[in-house]
């Protein structure tokens, strides 16, 4: 295979052997998306893995947006069992 290029090839090859950063694979409000972690509990969207059609038109699940994937933190309430785990975009 030839390569053609006027930049010089430390430019062009420049990270071809590092391994892709760890991502997450989420579902929130019904998206199956993947993130890459910048903090805990928030990730930015890499790109959507299965979502109905009009969620690829909609702002906030373009990828480089940032969710939140963390749960609040549980408040006492002894009428439930166990805490609910939400998960919602900001």
């Amino acid at each position: 295979m030839s390569f053609y290029t006027p930049m010089p090839l430390e430019l062009v090859f420049d990270g071809w052997n590092r391994e892709p950063g760890p991502f997450l694979d989420l579902t929130i409000r019904g998206v199956t998306m993947r993130v890459v972690p910048v903090a805990p509990g928030i990730g930015r969207i890499e790109r959507l893995l299965n979502a109905p059609l009009d969620c690829y038109l909609q702002p906030e699940f373009s990828p480089g947006q940032t969710v939140c994937y963390a749960a609040e933190p549980a408040q006492a309430n002894p009428d439930k069992e166990g805490p609910e785990v939400p998960t919602y975009l900001p």
